[in-house]
């Protein structure tokens, strides 16, 4: 049966536009598409009366603006009283120990742990995020004992920003010359430490970059008596890590016991060597050590300032390898009864075991500072290998090798010499092992003294020593010595 087609009109709108044309759709079918637009319909009557319906011409009015939530303020810092007058304390007491207000500070422990007498010493919320500060809150004069054990007992790590004020409180240990009492180590950045009398102890300050970098701390107005090896002593051990912008300003220290060879005041070491192990790549720059009053009775004493690119003590087989120490600033100090007032050296190994290797110091200041009573104002060396205390005798032979450390660019300027021996001493490289061993100290070792105008000194000698020592050989100096 043939089907049957029949036109067909299709109308399709799109929005008040109806849209009509021809086209074809098959089996003769037409497709009519209308493209005229409709005239505007006729406004039909108010349903209430009748009346022509308008548009009202009263624009809409625009939604009222939400309000943005108040931000919510950080938390405010945490402030600490300290008020136990053990160092360590005892956690759950009624008493806030230096220990548990350092560990709040870096969030090793948390208010919560604390017994309800402890916590209301502590205001706001320490953390490791804020810049926190620890305060003495014991009575003027108090002390604080400092316990006798192993290694550092403030270990101050992750307290960034914060404050350490002591009031002028006494950290006190017993005075022994064993390294048991270590008292505050550092390894934050932007850290102050101010206000504290260290005595008695065997170290009072120590800063460890622990293979990290940090800046920015800050030891000032701090008071150290009778400390038996080092006041202040900036380390680093292990790979890579380095200390920038260290400001030591404005301390006191003093000594009439504890007589050792290694005692010295501030020390600055780029790298440090340790047991058996190679130390690298570590570094420390921008050290400002200024407006320092040092007084130590006469053989107690044996550098006031030690500053040293790569160094290994008497442990054995330590290694360091590429220390750089830089920008170092010593102004404006007072030093008496050191034996040895500044000592430089860009490889210094203690009288054992010692291999120190492509170590630098570069751009040194030493300005205004008046040293008097002592052996040598100013040593500076390219290597330098301590001798030992008569008490050690080496039953084995022992090696040194210093090869390759470099001082560069000493400016001396403006300081007063008063009763040494020497006022300066430029050395390439010195050796003195002591007991019955035998030692080399390797070549090239050298250093620059780079400033030609050396300033008003008064009462100071100037001495070249190229070469000193047990087989020690073809060191080199480039210096200038003043004529004086």
């Amino acid at each position: 049966m043939r089907q049957e087609c029949r036109p067909t009109t299709v109308a399709r709108h799109l929005a008040t536009v109806v849209i009509m044309g021809l086209v074809s759709a098959g089996c003769g079918t037409t497709l009519t598409f209308d493209t005229t637009v409709p005239a505007t319909p006729t406004p039909v009557d108010d349903l209430a009366g009748g009346s022509e319906a308008t548009t009202d011409p009263t624009p809409t009015p625009a939604p009222t603006p939400i309000p943005s939530p108040t931000p919510t303020p950080p938390p405010p810092a945490g402030q600490l009283t300290v008020t136990d007058a053990n160092a360590i304390g005892t956690l759950g007491d009624d008493l806030l120990s230096l220990s548990e207000a350092v560990q709040l500070a870096n969030g090793q422990l948390v208010t919560s742990q604390l017994s309800a007498a402890e916590a209301e010493f502590v205001e706001g919320e320490p953390g490791p995020e804020m810049a926190d500060t620890i305060q003495m809150g014991l009575e003027d004069g108090a002390s604080v004992t400092v316990p006798d054990t192993d290694g550092w007992v403030i270990q101050v790590f992750g307290n960034d920003g914060d404050t350490l004020a002591g009031g002028g409180t006494t950290l006190l240990g017993s005075g022994i010359t064993s390294a048991s009492h270590n008292v505050m180590l550092l390894g934050s950045n932007n850290l102050t430490v101010e206000g504290f009398v260290f005595e008695g102890v065997t170290q009072g300050i120590g800063i460890e970059s622990a293979g990290r970098q940090i800046g920015g701390i800050t030891i000032r107005n701090n008071r150290f008596v009778d400390v038996s090896i080092h006041d202040v002593i900036m380390q680093n051990s292990t790979l890579a890590g380095g200390v920038v912008d260290t400001v030591i300003d404005s301390n006191s220290f003093e000594t009439t016991r504890f007589s050792t060879d290694f005692h010295a005041f501030v020390t600055a070491q780029a790298g440090t060597g340790v047991p058996g192990e190679s130390t690298e790549f570590t570094f420390a720059r921008g050290i400002a050590i200024t407006n320092n009053t040092m007084n130590a009775a006469p053989g107690t004493v044996a550098r006031c300032v030690a500053i040293s690119g790569g160094f290994v003590d008497f442990s054995i087989a330590g290694q360091v390898d590429g220390a750089q120490l830089e920008d170092v600033t010593i102004e404006s100090n007072t030093m008496t009864g050191c034996s040895v007032g500044i000592q430089i050296a860009a490889g210094h190994g203690e009288h054992t075991d010692a291999t120190v290797t492509d170590s630098t110091i570069r751009r040194v200041s030493i300005v205004n500072n008046a040293l008097a009573n002592g052996d040598t104002a100013i040593a500076i060396y390219g290597a330098y290998m301590q001798p030992a205390p008569p008490s050690f005798n080496y039953s084995v032979g022992v090696t040194a090798s210093l090869t390759n450390n470099l001082v560069d660019d000493v400016t001396i300027s403006g300081i007063t010499v008063d009763s040494y021996t020497r006022g300066i001493q430029l050395t390439g490289a010195e050796f003195g092992v002591g007991g019955s061993g035998s030692a080399q100290l390797n070549t090239l070792n050298a250093f620059t003294f780079g400033d030609d105008t050396v300033g008003t000194n008064s009462g100071q000698l100037c001495e070249i020593r190229v070469n000193v020592g047990s087989l020690a050989f073809d060191n080199t100096v480039q210096t200038l010595c003043p004529s004086l």
